[in-house]
């Protein structure tokens, strides 16, 4: 095996590696007034777009913004569409040179059709939930962040039907998932952000 062509790639490859990582504790530590858009899917079942904000640089807010919009070929069937919206805050408890630990709350807010009324049309249902996020961030450069989640979430049936849950929650029931995020197991929800 030779080592002399490893040996050489890895001392060219040092400056960029150890740049990345100081550009990287400076993204980790430094989020006060830093904005950030990317994906996210919340523990609770709200995902898409989402809104980040560093208030602190421990301190983040968060939105979460979702649409779902199915229309049918024909007239019989009619066109459909769902709402998720969700708003927390995240604090990093433990910060290193390039990622972060953090735990929050959040609130999720689902609306759109589920189930159906006793004429076979569907029912428009408001659903919420909360959640207590636990991320692992990583920053491998100064405007990019990843981050997987777990937790604990809380969702609340309405009477009239349900809209998110995996197939636990029933209307008018209460599911408690703790460390065990809906259609994805403990560790499915993954994120990315771009920060400016």
């Amino acid at each position: 095996m030779r080592i002399a062509p490893l040996l050489t790639l890895a001392v060219a490859c040092a400056p960029v590696v150890a740049g990345a990582v100081e550009s990287a504790d400076k993204a980790s530590a430094e989020l006060r007034g830093k904005k950030g858009i990317g994906y996210a899917r919340s523990i609770g079942g709200a995902s898409g777009l989402s809104f980040l904000y560093g208030i602190t640089d421990h301190l983040m807010v968060e939105g979460l913004l979702g649409i779902q919009y199915i229309s049918y070929e024909d007239d019989e069937a009619q066109s459909q569409f769902w709402l998720a919206v969700a708003l927390g805050a995240h604090f990093q408890i433990l910060q290193a040179e390039n990622a972060a630990f953090s735990a929050g709350a959040r609130l999720n807010l689902f609306t759109g059709p589920a189930g159906q009324d006793t004429e076979g049309a569907p029912v428009d249902v408001t659903q919420t939930g909360v959640d207590i996020p636990l991320r692992v961030w990583w920053w491998p450069d100064e405007h990019i962040s990843l981050h997987i989640e777990t937790g604990v979430a809380f969702l609340f049936g309405p009477d009239s039907g349900v809209i998110t849950g995996d197939g636990q929650l029933e209307a008018g029931g209460l599911v408690v998932n703790i460390f065990d995020n809906l259609d994805t197991g403990a560790f499915g929800h993954i994120g990315l952000t771009f920060w400016w």
